[in-house]
């Protein structure tokens, strides 16, 4: 048996602003650590 709770978030400007700040900064993150990685993968 599978239970869930489903809870609605709707945040205010601030804190969804932070969120967005935060899901950019890990995308930027990401993106800078996939860089230097990808040209070692295409040689191997």
């Amino acid at each position: 048996m599978i239970i869930a709770h489903k809870i609605a978030w709707d945040p205010h400007d601030v804190p969804e602003t932070s969120f967005r700040q935060a899901a950019g900064i890990a995308r930027f993150a990401y993106n800078w650590a996939l860089d230097p990685w990808q040209p070692q993968y295409a040689a191997w």
